[in-house]
């Protein structure tokens, strides 16, 4: 990817899980120390870096909390004891940066850098206030041994999302991201469609079945009709129902869907393909989501269309991704 493409599917990577992170406690804007626990999640060279140091989701979250309430502590103020509460940043609005965390955004993308998330970690371990290199203190390091480390591996980067196939009926797109959960409990969640309404926000239920799925065997689920913030979604009537087929099941690694609507037969079916592996501090999530044509299209409008399709596509298999990600935070 090019610089500008780089620096903003990263912003809009690091953007979602540090708000969604301000979310759980009730704040409006992102500042910093959301920005570093945003980081711990990312798939590539920044999170890496970052786990391999001992630095993960939960320990960062802790040493923020202790590191605000020593500071206020230092100016007399007890410190409020009220935990956090679940994500509701997608429930919603009115989220920014802090004015702090937007100029650690600028000097990430300014002049030589990249704007990816190896550039935002090196602007924001030398970030004036000296927060985050007391909070890396508190978890046993120190921006010198996390530049340093940075260094070392930055050459084995994994971009968020690399790979994408298009052809004349099917458009797919592939991402990588990191879990902050034991392999086994990502399995447990992305191979049993009961649990698919918990990371696909399109589907709000699925009817039980008396036994275990096999390849090839299907449930029919229930389309979400509703957001999370009470407004109703339209949708045409032939697609509230949807049929959730199992493609593939090997466990514990490799399960693929197929999402086609029955009482529609020229609407397109859906694949997502998921594969994990266990990595420094969870899990390493590999998802592939694909569109296939069921019927004819006029090749001028197809043509037009295409862009559309592939940045739906990119879009789509990021919130896949995070959603299963998010059901663990």
């Amino acid at each position: 990817m090019n610089k500008i493409t780089t620096a903003l599917a990263t912003s809009h990577r690091v953007s979602l899980a540090a708000m969604e992170e301000a979310s759980r406690l009730g704040l409006r804007t992102a500042d910093i120390d959301h920005m570093l626990l945003a980081l711990t999640l990312d798939p590539g060279t920044a999170g890496t870096t970052l786990r391999d140091l001992g630095v993960t989701l939960t320990s960062a979250r802790e040493a923020i909390v202790a590191q605000h309430a020593e500071q206020l502590s230092s100016l007399g103020i007890s410190p409020a004891d009220a935990p956090a509460g679940p994500i509701v940043f997608h429930e919603t609005g009115g989220y920014e940066w802090s004015g702090a965390a937007l100029a650690v955004m600028k000097r990430a993308s300014g002049g030589k850098n990249r704007g990816d998330s190896a550039a935002i970690l090196r602007a924001l371990i030398v970030e004036p206030s000296g927060m985050i290199e007391s909070t890396l203190g508190r978890l046993g390091t120190s921006p010198d041994v996390v530049l340093k480390r940075l260094n070392a591996t930055e050459n084995t980067d994994i971009p968020h999302a690399n790979e994408s196939n298009t052809s004349s009926n099917i458009i797919a797109k592939s991402v990588s991201s990191h879990v902050a959960a034991p392999p086994a409990e990502v399995w447990a969640l992305v191979g049993d469609p009961a649990r698919i309404p918990e990371w696909d926000p399109s589907i709000a239920s699925v009817a039980s079945g008396s036994t275990p799925l096999k390849p090839g065997d299907s449930r029919i689920a229930r389309a979400r009709v509703e957001r999370p913030d009470g407004g109703r979604i339209r949708i045409k009537p032939e697609f509230t129902r949807v049929g959730i087929e199992l493609v593939a099941f090997e466990h514990p690694n490799t399960v693929e869907w197929q999402f086609s609507y029955p009482d529609s037969a020229r609407a397109n079916k859906r694949r997502v393909t998921i594969r994990i592996e266990e990595a420094s501090g969870g899990t390493r999530l590999r998802l592939t989501y694909s569109w296939e044509r069921t019927g004819a299209r006029s090749s001028l409008r197809g043509l037009v269309l295409r862009p559309l399709q592939r940045l739906a596509t990119d879009m789509q298999a990021s919130q896949l991704a995070a959603g299963i990600g998010r059901a663990f935070r």
